[in-house]
Order: structure tokens, then sequence, then C-alpha cells
């Protein structure tokens, strides 16, 4: 994309891990770690086909503990 969509800016404030920026050349950019698959990004982009989004292969997603 050379300008970022509306859908993409909205993730640089609403992703919670805040896991898109937007560099310095007005490119928004993913920084997958601390990513928390809360599927946010899922809701607000990949309709449009901003994102594609997939569950990582078993064992490396996020790994939840208890206690």
């Amino acid at each position: 994309h050379t300008v970022p969509s509306k859908a993409l800016l909205a993730l640089t404030r609403i992703c919670p891990a805040k896991c898109y920026a937007v560099n310095d050349s007005g490119q928004v950019e993913v920084t997958p770690d601390g990513c928390m698959e809360c599927g946010t990004c899922r809701v607000v982009a990949e309709a449009q086909g901003d994102i594609e989004w997939s569950y990582p292969r078993g064992g490396y997603g996020v790994l939840f503990k208890f206690g």
C-alpha cells in the first residue's frame, strides 16, 4: 500500500498489545512479538483484505498459564 487504509491506522490505536505502529515513511508496520491473539485485528481489518490472519502452528501461539 502506498497509503495505509483507515482500518490499518485504527489498529495502531486499538491493538491492546500495540503490535501495529506507523513508521517514519508513513507505512503501518506489524511487530507480532507480544501479540495476545485477541482477534481485534481480524475484526477491524481482515474483511477489507488489509491483513491475513491465521492461527500459528501447534505449540507456537500464546501460552496461558494458571496460577
